[in-house]
């Protein structure tokens, strides 16, 4: 189905060399045409979501958090251990650290679409992680509230919350 939006497909590509964080490696693979279309049709804060998800998926923390401003607040939804508030930088930095120690192996992460208008962007994934040897594998939507060109505020959503919070629980 083509209609006009870019997509990013592909398997995760966990630990690759050179990494800092192997943990941090998502897959991220644009088709060649929709990211020339893309780049003619995309909306600014679809950009951000775009570059950020494209500095993650390298590994690149640094680059990641400066998509984001200084005040960002990330909500992980439900009751686990991950569920909270993260704020700051150096909160974002140390949930995916909480994350990373939590599971096997890093998780595997396939964006499907990015949506944006003036305010937000909204990211669609299909997540997968492996905790003592259980596997779970869900849709994630990321939801960005953008200010002044850098990510302020961050809602995670996943299609099972009360599986993701048994997982990391056990």
């Amino acid at each position: 189905m083509s209609d006009g939006s870019a997509r990013a497909r592909g398997p995760a590509s966990p630990g690759r060399p050179g990494c800092p964080s192997p943990g941090l490696a998502i897959a991220f693979q644009p088709n060649p045409i929709e990211d020339e279309r893309r780049q003619r049709m995309a909306h600014p804060n679809e950009e951000v979501a775009r570059s950020a998800t494209e500095a993650l998926s390298k590994g690149d923390m640094e680059g990641f958090l400066g998509h984001h401003r200084d005040d960002v607040v990330v909500h992980f939804p439900g009751r686990g251990p991950m569920a909270g508030d993260y704020r700051g930088k150096n909160g974002v930095g140390e949930m995916f650290q909480k994350q990373m120690q939590m599971l096997d192996s890093p998780p595997q992460i396939e964006t499907h679409d990015i949506l944006a208008n003036d305010d937000h962007a909204v990211v669609l994934n299909k997540v997968r992680g492996t905790r003592h040897g259980k596997t779970l594998e869900q849709q994630q939507v990321v939801v960005l509230h953008i200010k002044g060109g850098k990510i302020a505020e961050v809602w995670l959503q996943f299609s099972d919350q009360q599986a993701m919070d048994e997982m990391a629980s056990s």
